[in-house]
């Protein structure tokens, strides 16, 4: 297991200095280019600026307050507790996330807002909203993905087809496991590990379909907040293409920074050099420049205030 995880850390490690690097080499083709991109920020006319930037924060919050109702919904069968009490875990989870790999410390995060009696169906319920995100993230991704393959790429017929058709697959195959989460616990029955959890995975049969629908519509809606977030700021530093187009590329690169393994403070470097790469007729300052500003807004910000609200729990405590 060690030999697995040491691998695993150093798939991660190689992972991120491969996007570094190539953002690295891309920048390097133009004079000045880190300047050209802070330049960016500090050309803002920020009085001129303050509809859109309170536009984006409202989005922010939106956002992040989607991901709260998505727990506290999940949470509903055990222990109700109130939005803001959610929402207050939720940036906690944020912020220990972004140290930790793969966002594992959401679950840590959350779960200390929790009387101890309910952490460990906070931390499953943590983990099947996760899931339902991804479930989002894949399905779409996927979906523009075969639009990409379709429109721009230049396979021949039979190879987008064979691409395509392999995508949709995975797609149906992911929700249709999502979907069925509340049989886990006998797929399991058999594993004699499984046992000793039993009490806890039987969690996942409170799961109703309707409970499931509810929260994916929730997943999407906050899916949909975040994109055109990306797509404004897009906008914003004159990547000025069309918004199904941003779209299409934005769900692609969300799709292949979702499946590659890695930490939150390497996301800015992997998403900024998949959209860099797609975006393939745009200045990479400019497309950097608006990752940049995603991260900040929906990882950073929110981690300042999870900080704060950790430190408040631990206060009261």
């Amino acid at each position: 297991m060690k030999k697995h995880r040491y691998l695993l850390l150093v798939a991660k490690l190689v992972i991120a200095s491969l996007a570094i690097l190539f953002i690295y080499f891309k920048l390097n083709a133009k004079e000045n280019a880190i300047g050209q991109m802070m330049n960016e920020y500090n050309n803002w006319n920020w009085s001129e600026k303050i509809g859109i930037i309170l536009i984006l924060s409202f989005m922010t919050i939106i956002n992040w307050l989607l991901e709260a109702l998505k727990w506290k919904k999940l949470l509903q069968n055990i222990v109700n507790i109130k939005i803001w009490q959610s929402f207050a875990a939720v940036l906690s989870g944020v912020t220990i996330s972004i140290f930790t790999p793969n966002r594992v410390g959401e679950f840590a995060g959350r779960i200390l807002h929790l009387d101890p009696a309910f952490r460990v169906r906070g931390a499953l319920a943590s983990v099947a909203g996760s899931m339902n995100q991804l479930l989002i993230t894949v399905s779409v991704g996927g979906l523009s993905l075969c639009a990409y393959i379709y429109l721009i790429t230049g396979y021949s017929t039979g190879e987008k087809v064979a691409l395509i058709t392999g995508l949709i697959l995975v797609v149906v195959s992911f929700c249709w496991i999502y979907f069925k989460i509340s049989r886990l616990p006998t797929w399991l029955k058999e594993h004699r590990w499984a046992l000793k959890v039993n009490e806890y995975l039987d969690f996942f049969r409170s799961f109703s379909f309707h409970l499931l629908a509810v929260v994916t519509s929730l997943s999407l809606t906050r899916y949909v907040v975040f994109t055109f977030q990306y797509i404004i700021l897009l906008h914003e530093f004159g990547v000025n293409e069309s918004i199904p187009f941003s779209f299409m590329i934005i769900s692609v690169t969300y799709f292949i920074t979702s499946l590659v393994p890695g930490f939150a403070l390497s996301e800015l470097a992997l998403r900024g050099s998949v959209a860099v790469y797609l975006f393939v007729d745009q200045d990479p300052v400019n497309v950097l420049a608006a990752s940049t500003g995603i991260w900040l807004l929906n990882i950073v910000v929110p981690g300042i205030f999870g900080a704060l609200s950790a430190f408040y729990f631990k206060f009261k405590q």
